[in-house]
């Protein structure tokens, strides 16, 4: 018979087990990234609506769809109209609770540039899509 005598072996192959868990349902970044382009293509043409479904629910706790909505659409306003978005950096963090896809987007609108950190996430259980769960803008005037 087999017996672990170390309670640190143990939890070493039990943080291999989850982590080969974990990973599994994780997409590609390859497919998150489409995702930024679909997301952003949105914003350029001015389909706020179809922008915002990219967006999880969890996002909208904190503040409304509609409040958020027009944020988006003030920010056109005031930068001009969306031209092209390049993606600069990108990070996967993944943590218990899921995925987290850190991207860095350098977004130039008619007037102005901007910096963008758009993070995706898909929850460990795989059985949500992946949605936006944090969306910053950085840019002169706003």
């Amino acid at each position: 018979m087999y017996r672990v005598r170390s309670g640190r072996a143990m939890l070493a192959v039990l943080a291999m087990i989850t982590i080969g868990a974990c990973t599994n349902t994780a997409p590609s970044d390859a497919a998150v990234e489409k995702l930024g382009v679909e997301f952003f293509t949105a914003l350029k043409a001015k389909d706020f609506e179809r922008a915002l479904d990219y967006y999880a629910p969890e996002f909208f706790q904190g503040r409304p769809r509609e409040e958020w909505k027009a944020h988006l659409q003030a920010i056109q306003q005031k930068l001009g109209d969306l031209q092209s978005f390049d993606l600069r950096r990108q990070q996967v963090d993944a943590r218990y609770t899921g995925t987290f896809y850190i991207y860095e987007y350098s977004v130039v609108y008619a007037n102005e540039k901007s910096w963008e950190t758009v993070t995706f996430f898909i929850h460990v259980s795989g059985e949500q899509p992946v949605k936006v769960f944090g969306h910053q803008i950085k840019a002169k005037g706003i």
